[in-house]
């Protein structure tokens, strides 16, 4: 479904994407960028380990938003022009505020994740800037859609252009469903990046 997804991000040959959250989708979303021909991917994430894996999957710049000079360091890679397409993965105020800070004037911000609480937001750049918003819901097409985008989806998997087995990080039989559910909402020791519950 990520495929699609990024499918409809409307990213163009050469563009510099932005992919702020490293967690499966967004994993899945950085090759897609790549394939379709992005010039350049950056992997924004607070994770070591996730951008250590986003690294492996193709991502170019590799950021943590934690730190303080990260707009900094995007507009300098950018020559003061911003990313011109945002991908929000991440689901946070915080990255919604990124995402509106790092947009090239007249760039895309594409909206993957789901933002379920209220949050504050200066909105006046969309505006002054003509920086579209792009919402990538597949879930929400009817069910006659989905049998056309599945199969899309999954061929660019089985046909290996997008590799989903290193973001497998974590596998649990089923008499241990328990905890699996608890491991990956814990995210303890190692961040899971994306767990398989096997018979």
């Amino acid at each position: 479904m990520c495929c699609l997804q990024c499918n409809d991000s409307r990213i163009t040959l050469g563009d510099i994407v932005g992919v702020i959250g490293c967690g499966f989708a967004g994993q899945v979303i950085m090759q897609c960028a790549k394939l379709i021909g992005a010039s350049q991917v950056m992997a924004i994430d607070p994770s070591p380990y996730k951008l250590e894996i986003a690294k492996k999957m193709g991502a170019d710049v590799l950021l943590n938003p934690q730190k303080k000079d990260i707009r900094e360091k995007i507009f300098a890679i950018t020559k003061n022009k911003g990313v011109d397409v945002v991908v929000e993965a991440a689901g946070s105020e915080n990255s919604m505020i990124l995402a509106t800070d790092i947009t090239a004037r007249n760039g895309k911000i594409v909206l993957y994740s789901w933002i379920t609480e209220n949050i504050n937001l200066n909105i006046s750049r969309w505006h002054d800037d003509g920086i579209d918003i792009i919402t990538t819901g597949l879930v929400h097409h009817t069910v006659q859609e989905r049998f056309v985008w599945s199969q899309k989806a999954l061929r660019v998997i089985a046909q290996k252009q997008v590799k989903i087995d290193p973001l497998i990080t974590k596998t649990y039989s089923l008499e241990n469903i328990q905890e699996a559910f608890e491991e990956v909402v814990r995210e303890s020791s190692t961040p899971i990046i994306k767990a398989i519950i096997r018979p």
